[in-house]
């Protein structure tokens, strides 16, 4: 997670300033160089191994990566539009007779001479930002009078500002595709599909085989917590450990305490059960397994109706 978070700091930063520092992106490789070998040499000769974590700031940094480019996209276009941030527009005009001298910088022999054909300058508001509908930033958003673009400008902020819509818009329609199918397409269809065939070997004689054991993931805790009854399986098939005494958070003995506590009127006993048993017959004895063909495995149309009617 620390990892994670100085990288995507990094990276905005480097996008943010990219346009105005462009050798932001030589230092930012090699302090990712850097990192990259330092936490290796760390991974391999000093750190222990982390706790059980989930991957989710991961699948949270792909989003901030994509929030990135569209803040290098923006920031470089209104860069371009807004240079050289003096503010400070040229006007047709010579600059009066009494500016036309040799003049002095403070208490230095250093002087410079204004000549009486240099052109006279006014103040024009360069903040693109303060402008309204002034997105993207074309060169016909500048105000009549007070245009400051250079004919390179002129030529290229078209180019950037359209390109800025364009990965936007890639940027928005992705995230929207995301999370379309992390929370609508379930909704719609069923994306599971049974994959391979059934085979001779039985499921008790596979070693490092594990169960389907009910359970859910609290946010704080490092390990899940279980929401069955645990005592007639073995606990290999469980897959992990945790730190307590048995090994195992079990909701099941949690639930009970929770009720009396709040006096609640509800009995958890063996004829008004709220969580399922898991349970697990290992064979023993050899038996002789037969390969039969699964009810499920039919054609494409037997597959459409049970998807139409179930």
């Amino acid at each position: 997670g620390e990892r994670y978070t100085d990288v995507t700091k990094l990276l905005f930063l480097t996008c943010f300033y990219a346009t105005l520092f462009p050798s932001a992106w030589f230092f930012s490789a090699a302090i990712l160089f850097v990192y990259y070998w330092v936490d290796k040499f760390c991974v391999l000769r000093m750190w222990k191994q982390g706790p059980k974590i989930n991957g989710k700031i991961s699948i949270y940094s792909v989003y901030f990566f994509l929030v990135c480019v569209v803040t290098y996209a923006v920031m470089g276009t209104y860069n371009m539009a807004m240079f050289p941030f003096d503010n400070v527009c040229e006007t047709n005009e010579v600059v009066p007779a009494g500016y036309v001298n040799v003049f002095n910088l403070g208490t230095s022999n250093t002087t410079f001479t204004v000549p009486a054909d240099s052109k006279a300058y006014k103040y024009c508001d360069q903040d693109f930002f303060r402008y309204n509908n002034a997105f993207p930033p074309l060169p016909s958003d500048q105000p009549d009078g007070n245009e400051w673009m250079s004919e390179a400008q002129l030529k290229y902020l078209p180019i950037y500002a359209w390109c800025c819509v364009g990965i936007i818009s890639a940027v928005a329609a992705v995230i929207a595709f995301r999370l379309f199918i992390k929370f609508a397409l379930p909704l719609c269809s069923r994306r599971y599909k049974s994959q391979g065939r059934a085979n001779e070997e039985a499921f008790s004689e596979v070693l490092e085989i594990e169960g389907y054991i009910p359970h859910v993931d609290i946010p704080g805790y490092e390990f899940p917590f279980l929401m069955c009854d645990i005592t007639n399986i073995d606990d290999e098939l469980i897959g992990w450990r945790g730190h307590n005494a048995n090994g195992f958070n079990t909701l099941i003995y949690d639930v009970p305490q929770v009720l009396r506590r709040r006096k609640s009127k509800k009995n958890l006993n063996a004829e008004n059960l709220s969580f399922s048993q898991v349970m697990h017959w290992p064979p023993s004895e050899e038996v002789e397994f037969t390969k039969v063909n699964s009810p499920r495995d039919d054609g494409f149309f037997m597959t459409s109706l049970r998807f139409i009617f179930q």
